[in-house]
């Protein structure tokens, strides 16, 4: 795991919370409202696309997977901005640096198509790879509970949208999503844990960490 952060300072810190399949994503961004209201930073939070729009109807199935993950990526990039423009004025304004928190990153789509596919799509909206991992400061992964054997693992966790079905296609999702940041030069990887607390408590630390190097 790598938890060195070398990027150099910015106006807005754009970070993404991304991971497997069942990694408690949802609970710990929840978790992270609750603890950064007091950091003394102004934090906006940018939700996942692929579940909105799942929630609306919009399938793989329905649209077939590379429409689907285009329309992702297009959704992605536009709340990313619109957050990114709404927070700007506040790090003018006070000098000091502001945090946005994204809930997955457009760089997410590389775990479900073929890297010549999703390279198509990211050229389409004008980004090679290089911009597309220069937007994040810091990409935080968090591995599935499938990836341990000795704790519960439920496939749906409080998301019945999920496309896996079972602890071997979890696995897999896992990897795919986890080599579709591989590149990424401050890519964290937070393993699964027998307690929600150990994990939330683990991505609040590494984020403390970014956030003070960035207020220095």
């Amino acid at each position: 795991m790598n938890n060195k952060i070398s990027s150099p300072p910015r106006r807005v810190i754009r970070i993404v919370l991304t991971g497997g399949v069942a990694a408690g994503k949802s609970r710990i961004l929840q978790y992270l409202r609750e603890h950064l209201q007091d950091s003394g930073m102004p934090v906006a939070y940018v939700k996942e696309c692929a579940t909105e729009l799942l929630e609306r109807g919009y399938t793989p199935e329905r649209w077939g997977n590379v429409a689907f993950q285009h329309t992702v990526f297009r959704h992605q990039l536009e709340n990313e901005n619109r957050a990114f423009r709404r927070m700007l004025p506040k790090s003018r304004e006070t000098g000091h640096p502001v945090l946005l928190l994204c809930d997955r990153g457009l760089g997410d789509g590389g775990g479900y198509l073929p890297p010549e596919t999703f390279g198509t799509i990211c050229r389409s909206f004008g980004y090679s790879r290089k911009r597309l991992l220069g937007r994040y400061q810091t990409v935080l992964f968090l591995d599935s509970a499938a990836t341990r054997s000795d704790i519960l693992f439920d496939i749906h966790s409080g998301n019945d949208l999920r496309l896996e079905s079972g602890r071997e296609e979890a696995l897999l999702s896992n990897e795919r999503a986890f080599t579709a940041w591989s590149d990424h030069p401050n890519l964290i990887r937070i393993p699964a844990a027998e307690r929600f607390e150990d994990k939330a408590e683990q991505v609040l630390e590494m984020l403390e960490k970014i956030l003070d190097i960035q207020k220095k």
